[in-house]
């Protein structure tokens, strides 16, 4: 009498799956997917941060996904200098000043419901002066919302950059906190050196919600990729 044949089930890594199980622990509910890499010679480029992406979407196993939607995912990469040099220079200013190492970056999350955004705008504008940032050039909305899910959607916020000049980086640290202690805002930035993207969605949602990642004019020598279960907007 022949035995039984077993039937083999074949997992996709770029495919999300419901836990066999519920889980048991709050360990056990630790998915994430981490990428990391380091160009050899520091040498600033575009490709590291379209193949930090691609490793992520490979790796959508390992991330949360709730109704079809990644639970979140995001990159830190080196502060798109290229990019803000011609942001700068658009407001009058001299764009090498991009290249200053004290020149800060800060990527913010404002509320886009129950909120006055100028306002809000206006008294982080004050925070920020009050530890000597000197501002610079400012970009908001530079995303794409129709890369968002139904859920991310209804709870995205305002993405709102600045750029400037700081005394000494260590402030940037300072000008988190108050922000976050002051106002009704997410800090998920605040640098001389570096920037987050992330976004309430899969990996593959990642590269289109922001349009700087496509742009050649973003570069890094080093970057930092992950996706998570169980996250918000605000979370880091």
């Amino acid at each position: 009498m022949a035995e039984p044949s077993s039937r083999v089930v074949r997992y996709v890594s770029t495919q999300g799956y419901k836990p066999r199980r519920a889980p048991v622990t709050v360990e056990d509910r630790d998915a994430c997917a981490l990428y990391a890499a380091v160009e050899k010679d520091a040498t600033a480029r575009h490709e590291p941060i379209p193949t930090a992406l691609g490793a992520l979407e490979k790796m959508l196993h390992r991330a949360g996904n709730v109704d079809g939607e990644g639970d979140g995912c995001g990159v830190l990469l080196d502060i798109p200098r290229k990019i803000w040099g011609e942001e700068i220079r658009g407001g009058g200013h001299a764009s090498h000043l991009a290249l200053d190492p004290l020149f800060a970056v800060g990527h913010i999350f404002l509320p886009r419901k129950g909120a006055a955004t100028e306002d809000t705008k206006e008294r982080a504008r004050d925070i920020m002066g009050r530890f000597g940032l000197r501002l610079l050039a400012e970009r908001e909305g530079v995303v794409d919302s129709s890369a968002l899910g139904p859920t991310a959607r209804e709870e995205e916020p305002i993405f709102w950059q600045v750029g400037g000049l700081v005394g000494e980086p260590k402030l940037c640290f300072e000008i988190i906190i108050a922000l976050e202690q002051e106002l009704d805002v997410h800090v998920a930035s605040f640098s001389t050196d570096t920037c987050v993207y992330k976004v309430m969605g899969a990996p593959q949602v990642l590269g289109k919600y922001f349009p700087d990642l496509q742009d050649r004019r973003a570069e890094t020598a080093a970057i930092t990729a992950c996706a998570i279960a169980q996250a918000q907007w605000g979370d880091t």
